[in-house]
């Protein structure tokens, strides 16, 4: 649906990137009826956002990622995006969506307050961390919450907020010692396409790929 379109914004893109998360996309709609998004943001608290070592950011992302595999909150998740950012109000903070089988779970504010918590009392700790939940606001346009896979203003609204997580950042790339190889900052988990799926209601549809 995306891939072979040119993508127009103010940001500059890792290209590599950008065409992974919108073929990424195009199979999650492709593969399920209806995919649930999860957007928040994973924050730590004021001056702990700018000490933070990068040593401790990377345990922390594998932390997540790791138990993003084996725990309960994350049952029915099909994949994930995460973007490690730094600035100058927030230090270090990760943009994260999670995308979660449709058929299954179907309230995104209430799965992101649970990883949110999860973020905040399991991977960093009470006193080091906190969250924002990106259901708690009303926009005008949303490509977060329910998606089916014919609604495609929608899904063109998600493509633009995915492409966010791979836009290049000077200020987060300045951070990073000099003669480092260019650093880590985007991430993304694989397809998992469950065992004895079914795609749901047969499709109405099907001119929306």
């Amino acid at each position: 649906m995306y891939q072979n379109q040119t993508f127009i914004s103010e940001y500059e893109y890792n290209q590599r990137n950008l065409r992974e998360v919108h073929q990424l996309l195009d199979d999650l709609f492709t593969n399920y009826s209806k995919v649930l998004v999860v957007r928040l943001d994973l924050c730590f608290n004021d001056a702990y956002a700018h000490q933070l070592q990068q040593s401790h950011i990377k345990d922390y992302i594998a932390k997540l990622r790791n138990y993003s595999r084996s725990n309960k909150i994350f049952n029915h998740m099909l994949t994930y995006l995460m973007k490690l950012e730094y600035g100058q109000q927030k230090g270090w903070h990760l943009h994260a969506m999670f995308f979660f089988d449709g058929n299954k779970v179907i309230n995104a504010s209430h799965k992101a307050i649970r990883i949110g918590d999860y973020w905040v009392n399991t991977i960093v700790g009470q006193q080091l961390a906190y969250y924002f939940n990106c259901h708690a606001r009303q926009y005008e346009q949303t490509g977060i919450g329910m998606l089916e896979y014919h609604e495609i203003d929608k899904r063109r609204v998600l493509n633009d907020v995915a492409a966010y997580f791979c836009k290049f950042d000077e200020m987060t790339l300045s951070q990073f010692p000099s003669g480092q190889r260019t650093p880590r900052t985007f991430f993304r988990g694989q397809l998992r396409v469950q065992p004895n799926h079914q795609m749901g209601r047969p499709r109405m549809y099907t001119n929306a790929k």
